[in-house]
């Protein structure tokens, strides 16, 4: 079957290299095929994103979405596809789709808006373009001393309160001042060390908790229903990440979720601290797995977890795992009542669409959410702004 594969990209080569578009003897080939196994929507869909945005990749596309196979992938085709073929009737009609989701749809409504601005626009569609984003968040400013770029050779990196600096260290900020020693942060440091002066406690861990919990949740369902792997040293089946990983384990991870969704928070956090603890002195090699994220945290955080938001999250992943697994926020924020998921964003920075959608599907199922902006001291807000040179060394 890959041969095959192969042998079809080969004569679509061919022709690309030669015709400005696809003639009809290789459409009708990519149609004999097409039907044949889901290999070939994956393949085709790799080579038409590969030759985007040409205006070749139509009717390519056009086929792959007159496909019934790889439904999952659809969202990414309508996006390119309203990109190089941006027609009012196409751009509904993808937003019509309900497999056109997460950052494709909120892509393709922008482009609807920016195209055509003055259009009346039909019920159906405008109840789509309303579909996610409904949910606000949180949002915090918080000011700190930024160091002026190009001075240290890092970028966006920050320091304490000037008043708070120590003299007498050996290193030097700009090698002017050899006995002062500043401490440097990240963005994600001066956010972390906000929320402890409330009573929080922090980490930088982004994807990876909720990686974490999702395999472990779903262990037994990853590596033993329907088992599809080619050596025992793999990390995940093959199919992990594609539309049939979760076709074929449909039944076993909705019902996992349904499960999980009627838990107490007790009993979720006692069977995660039981997986964790059972796997862990193995520390097996398993894709969402970071045995480096302390069993001491998990301990801590899993018990303010929302069982029914876990369980949509865990859902998610499985669905479309290449879709949903990164774009998560930046910090876990926790104390003795509460949990927090905080995306930290600098000067100029601004959500992606990714993170919006997992932000507004993390509200919508019960997470406590928040986007913490750091901005530079005495900039936006009047004031001069404190530096270190201001700090008088004795």
């Amino acid at each position: 079957m890959h041969c095959e594969a192969l042998e079809v990209a080969k004569t679509a080569q061919t022709y690309l290299d030669t015709f400005k578009e696809p003639p009809e003897e290789l459409i009708e080939v990519i149609k004999q095929n097409l039907d044949n196994h889901s290999l070939y929507p994956r393949m085709l869909s790799s080579f038409a994103r590969h030759i985007y945005p040409a205006p070749v990749s139509i009717p390519l596309l056009e086929l792959l979405l007159a496909s019934p196979h790889t439904p999952s992938l659809r969202g990414k085709w309508w996006e390119h596809l309203t990109q190089v073929k941006p027609s009012l009737n196409l751009i509904y009609e993808a937003i019509a789709d309900p497999w056109t989701r997460g950052p494709q749809l909120m892509k393709i409504r922008r482009r609807l808006l920016r195209k055509f601005p003055d259009v009346e626009i039909p019920g159906h569609i405008r109840a789509r373009m309303v579909d996610r984003t409904l949910n606000t968040w949180n949002s915090v400013t918080i000011w700190a001393n930024k160091v002026p770029d190009g001075l240290t050779g890092y970028k966006s990196r920050w320091i304490p309160d000037p008043e708070e600096v120590q003299a007498g260290d050996e290193d030097a900020i700009d090698g002017s001042q050899p006995d002062v020693h500043v401490p440097m942060l990240t963005v994600e440091q001066v956010a972390i060390s906000h929320y402890t002066t409330s009573g929080y406690k922090g980490m930088h861990l982004e994807n990876t908790l909720i990686k974490h919990i999702f395999t472990l949740l779903f262990f037994d369902i990853i590596f033993f229903v329907a088992p599809d792997f080619t050596t025992e040293f793999m990390t995940a089946p093959n199919d992990f990440g594609t539309p049939e990983f979760f076709e074929r384990r449909t039944d076993e991870i909705r019902a996992r979720v349904e499960e999980i969704r009627g838990w107490s928070q007790p009993h979720f956090g006692d069977c995660l601290i039981e997986m964790d603890e059972n796997l862990r002195p193995e520390q097996p090699r398993a894709l969402g797995l970071n045995w480096s994220l302390p069993h001491s945290v998990l301990r801590e955080v899993v018990y303010h977890l929302p069982c029914a938001g876990t369980a949509i999250v865990c859902e998610s992943l499985a669905l479309n795992w290449g879709e949903w697994q990164g774009g998560l926020p930046d910090l876990v924020i926790w104390n003795s009542s509460e949990l927090r998921l905080v995306e930290v964003k600098g000067p100029g920075d601004s959500l992606s669409d990714k993170q919006r959608c997992w932000m507004d599907l993390l509200v919508s199922c019960g997470w406590k959410c928040e986007v913490c902006h750091v901005k530079e001291e005495g900039k936006g807000r009047g004031g001069k702004r404190k530096s270190y040179q201001e700090k008088e060394v004795g």
